[in-house]
């Protein structure tokens, strides 16, 4: 084996352990592991964003200083016109 073949084979070699070392440390940093003896933080439930949005659509609706809508208004302009 020639000095080129081996230089070629550890080009390749340290270019598949360098990517797995950054396929590891990737998987790593996404993981929702606790950092040295602390607390995990757990997650918000699935709903509570939602919720918190819809409570505060409504809270908005009611401090408007705009009238409701008139149900029975014509909601297009076609209806309007006629």
């Amino acid at each position: 084996m020639s000095i080129s073949q081996i230089v070629a084979v550890c080009a390749v070699t340290g270019a598949f352990i360098i990517f797995a070392a950054v396929l590891a440390w990737g998987d790593f940093q996404t993981r929702n592991l606790p950092p040295n003896g602390r607390k995990q933080v757990q997650p918000n439930e699935p709903g509570a964003g939602f919720m918190a949005l819809k409570d505060a659509a409504a809270k908005a609706a009611k401090s408007s200083d705009r009238p409701a809508r008139d149900a029975t208004a014509p909601s297009s302009r076609a209806e309007r016109s006629a």
